[in-house]
């Protein structure tokens, strides 16, 4: 039978996914880094599904039940990152954001994994971030974004910088890039985070 895979993310809200947009486009346009630019601004929540077609209606039904008592809550942008890691044995090359995972956000992404059906791989370290560019990055670009992007973002993108997550996506792969599946709001959509979950 085929299958489908879905990744699990949430979506910045407007004002910020279009400020994040234009920088990956601006990076992708000089550097010809193009795997970032496939998606769209997000942080991922979970390593994704991999469903067989008959089952996605049953896969959502069951993932909209899990999530429907889950209030929105705030999230923290903290550091803008570059660093070197290694893809399929092979040097690569992180610009972006990383997130502070301690409490709600941490929270959450336990709790996705209590619901687990076609989960694609084993529950690994949770490092939440947000990319600008990666894995098709060459390090001569890597080490000028290193040099130079900072002083260079937007006010609004100089960390740290907040949020309330109040949204989840599957999002599926089109051949050409990664387009909206389905998605949800979590609470009662009114934008407000749960209590606790403030860092302002």
């Amino acid at each position: 039978m085929a299958t489908k895979r879905l990744i699990i993310i949430s979506l910045p809200p407007p004002e910020l996914f279009l400020e994040i947009k234009k920088v990956q486009e601006k990076i992708s346009f000089k550097t010809g880094a193009r795997e970032a630019v496939l998606y769209p601004p997000h942080i991922t929540l979970r390593t994704g599904a991999l469903i067989p077609e008959g089952e996605i209606g049953r896969y959502i039904r069951g993932l909209e039940a899990h999530l429907a008592n889950r209030e929105p809550f705030q999230v923290k942008v903290k550091a803008l990152e570059f660093f070197e890691y290694l893809h399929k044995d092979a040097p690569a090359f992180f610009t972006g954001f990383t997130l502070e995972k301690e409490g709600c956000l941490a929270a959450f992404h336990d709790y996705l994994w209590d619901y687990d059906l076609y989960a694609k791989s084993v529950r690994k370290n949770y490092e939440p971030h947000l990319s600008l560019a990666y894995k098709d990055l060459l390090k001569e670009d890597f080490l000028n974004l290193r040099d130079n992007l900072k002083s260079e973002l937007p006010e609004i993108l100089n960390p740290p910088f907040f949020w309330v997550l109040d949204n989840l996506w599957l999002y599926h792969f089109t051949g050409e890039k990664w387009e909206a599946y389905w998605g949800m709001t979590l609470g009662s959509s009114t934008g407000r985070a749960g209590a606790g979950c403030f860092y302002t």
